[in-house]
This record gives structure tokens, sequence and C-alpha cells, in this order.
């Protein structure tokens, strides 16, 4: 599930203008927050992100994420243990197996809290600082999101030199974020704050806590270009076991 959130939240801050397909290559240094991706606490990683019409993949070191838009599932890949797991978008959907049938109390709480634990709300305020990152002509914006596991505040250098097309970002993550739970009135006012973001994220320093634990992320673009996915790209490669997704790994 941590694995889940990530690729989510990293897709979310760096897609901010795609269009089909798209290549993106990052640096993300971390620490805290051990188990969200392979990295682990003050550990980096190159991240590879592939963005076509209605799928992302996320290469995270060993880990891969898969997002389908069609079918409203994430698949999550294990290449080391040659495995995968499927979760629905939907995160009431996702454990309802585990909830029960919602019928009696214990389950209705539990979804309630689920509910409270997507709310999210985004500030993003765009600053008049600017400067060059690589051969970026980059500005800067302060963002902050929060949510009930915690505060994220992240400082964005966004550039405009990268000429990619914004409606598959809008596209995405309305209908991405819409089926969460609790996501439904905030929707729309993240998306306008998103808004004030102008261009590609460059670089990206995150801070704050979750779930009572400090971290920091900082995420650096190395490469960003438009491309054509390798053919297989979203698909689970061949003599990978199906895993429960709740199954630890």
């Amino acid at each position: 599930m941590k694995k889940a959130l990530l690729a989510v939240l990293l897709v979310i801050s760096v897609i901010a203008s795609v269009q089909a397909d798209v290549y993106l290559k990052q640096k993300v240094t971390q620490s805290g927050m051990p188990g969200m991706g392979q990295a682990g606490p003050g550990g980096t990683e190159i991240h590879e992100i592939w963005i076509s019409h209605d799928r992302i993949r996320t290469d995270m070191g060993t880990q891969t994420t898969i997002i389908d838009l069609k079918k409203s599932r994430i698949v999550m890949i294990n290449h080391p243990e040659k495995s995968y797991s499927e979760m629905p978008m939907n995160l009431s959907e996702a454990f309802a197996g585990q909830l029960g049938s919602g019928d009696d109390g214990d389950a209705a709480g539990m979804q309630e809290m689920m509910q409270a634990m997507m709310k999210m709300e985004m500030t993003v305020q765009p600053m008049d600082e600017k400067k060059n990152i690589g051969t970026w002509n980059c500005r800067k914006y302060i963002q902050t999101l929060k949510m009930a596991m915690g505060t994220i505040t992240t400082e964005v250098w966004a550039t405009e030199d990268i000429r990619i097309d914004p409606a598959l970002y809008q596209k995405f993550t309305t209908a991405m974020m819409a089926r969460q739970p609790g996501m439904a009135g905030s929707l729309e006012a993240i998306q306008e704050e998103q808004k004030k973001i102008k261009g590609v994220p460059v670089l990206q320093k995150a801070s704050g806590q979750m779930m009572g634990m400090q971290f920091e992320m900082t995420t650096e673009l190395l490469e960003a270009k438009d491309s054509t996915a390798p053919e297989n790209l979203f698909a689970v490669p061949d003599g990978y076991r199906k895993k429960f997704y709740l199954e630890n790994d």
C-alpha cells in the first residue's frame, strides 16, 4: 500500500503537463518513511516514468507500479520475486473484502475512517524567485498538501521550457482522484491549485509528517521527452505469479 501511495503522489506532483507518450527520468532522494519504495531511509533511486493516453508506468528500483485508467486498477510488480498484485484505484473497493459488507458498525466505521484519510486540501503559492536549473529557466512555488495522515510542504521549481500538453494530466487526475473515497469535495479545488504551477516541475523538495513520522524527499528531473512507449511496457512480464495485494513482499 505504501508503495502504491508513493507512486500516486509522485505522479500527481510530477506530471503537471503531459501528452502521450512521455518519458520522464528522475533522481529521488528520501529520508524517513521506511518501506516507501526501495530507497529506504536516506536512500537515492532513479525513477523512470512512462505516460501514455490512459496508463502510467513508474519504475522505482526493483519495483514497478502501473496505473491503468481504463481498468481502474493499480498493478504493483516485484521483479526480484517475479510476482505482482492488483488493487482497484478506489480504496473502499480495495478493502471491501477486509471490512465486510458494511452492515455492522465496525465495517462502517472503518470505511468512514478511510474516507476521512483520503480527504486532501492543497494550496499553491507562486513566488517571485527564479533561477536556472540545468538548462531550464525555473520559477519557485510553495505547495502545501494537507491530509488526515499529515501535511506535506513542497518547494517546487518548474519550467515552461519543456513544451508538453497538460490535457492528459487533467484527464487522468480527474478520473483517478474522483474514484477515491472522500475526494469528491476536494478534487476541483486541488485541480485549480495545481494550475498555478506553470510548466513541468524540475526540482521538488518535500518535507512533512506522515502518520507521525518525519520525512524528506527531493525529486530532480533528469530527462523529459516525447517518445513512443515500448511494446508491452504496460503488461506484467510472462511467468510472474499473482499475489494478494495486502500480502507482504
